[in-house]
């Protein structure tokens, strides 16, 4: 499976997910900032995942969301980020709530 994504000044690479596995067989998952993708049930900040398959910076390289995108089209899962109040339980976004009454 493969897919494109745009790098630095317009310029589009090919992106597969036999290259964000390589990544994942020799690169521990660095800590996760906004959002995460998984690959074999490890979660791996995206950006860390396309720039090492793709060996471009990340800085001025794709974004987080690009990346995100990216792996989603390879077919891998993805995660927002979790938040914790003071006591540690998860913080829901009032928009993602639900309840008894709600259809899924």
């Amino acid at each position: 499976m493969k897919t494109e994504i745009t790098v630095s000044g317009g310029e589009k690479a090919e992106l597969t997910a036999d290259m964000i596995r390589a990544v994942v067989a020799s690169n521990a998952p660095e800590k996760i900032r906004t959002y995460a993708v998984l690959v074999d049930g490890v979660a791996y900040p995206p950006k860390q995942l396309v720039c090492t398959a793709l060996e471009i910076p990340r800085t001025g390289g794709p974004n987080s969301q690009d990346c995100v995108e990216a792996c989603m089209r390879l077919g891998f899962g993805t995660l927002d980020p979790a938040a914790y109040d003071d006591k540690g339980k998860i913080v829901v976004p009032e928009d993602r709530q639900r309840t008894q009454d709600d259809e899924y």
